[in-house]
């Protein structure tokens, strides 16, 4: 057995005890949870793109920020909110990365791990400002736990969450080895795409962005051709976001001359656009941040008759 590693009996991986810090090449070389998301394109902060290069070294790794240090702080005292909720369990912290017997990219690297009897559970803690956690689990930290649970072989994964308005929220997720085998498809699908060096189609998300512009810091005094199909597509795009602007506008006038003086408006408790005003000049209006999409708000519409829509 090599130092620093420890077999754990009926797991599906191994704990590394040291090394492979968040950022390092070593961490980079393996497939963590929170790169899964990133893989599945449901990353609010990475897409498949942006993490391709920087697993592949053409980008350099994300610096930490004041979201990342957040969730460092508070960890402990979620951790700690949710074991008092559980006494019939045995919670520690988890420090280390497991990896994959099978394959040693899988790595998972849970913040808690729960014991009742013989059953293991692994724990999530998030902070989370925006989103909603009313629905159940955000799909972007759904499939990171779903990941954690296939790589080291857990029955469920227990996520405790402080959200908005400092409120303490908990849900469950008991792992399906269907979707479990159907995620890690997709994961090496991926990593066998940095093998060939074969990167992502590029997408709109603001990560591929920002990595294009870096991979391309300088401007040369050349020009390029492109073909009239990429011209009619740039133009038609415009075209769009023109009219969905144009849109925009409309339905925020609509909703302004609505509240008239009223400083907030909301739905069914939710908060949707807000009036200010900076230094006592004309008022302005304001979506609020983290709307839902407006598929979720039409099944909730259709879920509730007594909903009104006018």
């Amino acid at each position: 057995r090599r130092p620093g590693r420890q077999l754990v009996r009926g797991y599906k991986a191994t704990r590394v005890a040291a090394g492979h810090a968040p950022g390092s090449p070593e961490w980079l070389r393996l497939m963590t949870a929170s790169k899964v998301s990133a893989v599945l394109g449901v990353s609010p902060w990475e897409s498949p793109f942006g993490l391709w290069h920087r697993m592949n070294g053409t980008l350099e790794a994300e610096p930490g920020n004041d979201e990342t240090a957040r969730g460092n702080y508070h960890e402990a005292g979620v951790l700690a909110w949710f074991k008092d909720q559980h006494p019939e369990l045995r919670v520690r912290a988890n420090s280390v990365l497991w990896q994959s017997k099978r394959n040693p990219r899988y790595a998972a690297t849970p913040d808690g791990i729960a014991l009742e009897g013989k059953q293991r559970a692994g724990i999530e803690i998030k902070t989370s400002a925006y989103e909603s956690w009313d629905e159940g689990i955000p799909v972007h930290y759904r499939v990171q736990c779903v990941w954690q649970a296939h790589v080291i072989g857990l029955d469920r994964i227990y996520v405790a969450a402080l959200t908005k308005n400092l409120r303490h929220v908990e849900h469950v997720l008991e792992y399906d080895a269907e979707e479990g085998d159907w995620i890690e498809a997709q994961v090496q699908g991926f990593l066998d795409s940095l093998d060939t060096g074969q990167a992502p189609p590029i997408d709109g998300h603001a990560a591929t962005t920002k990595a294009i512009k870096k991979l391309h810091p300088q401007i040369d005094p050349t020009e390029v051709e492109i073909s009239p199909s990429d011209f009619f597509d740039i133009a038609a795009a415009k075209e769009e976001a023109d009219l969905a602007e144009e849109r925009l506008a409309a339905v925020k006038n609509e909703l302004a001359a609505f509240m008239g003086n009223a400083e907030r408006a909301v739905c069914d408790g939710q908060r949707v656009a807000a009036r200010r005003s900076r230094n006592g000049g004309t008022p302005y209006l304001q979506l609020a941040s983290g709307l839902p999409e407006a598929t979720q708000i039409a099944t909730q519409i259709a879920n509730n008759p007594e909903v009104k829509t006018a």
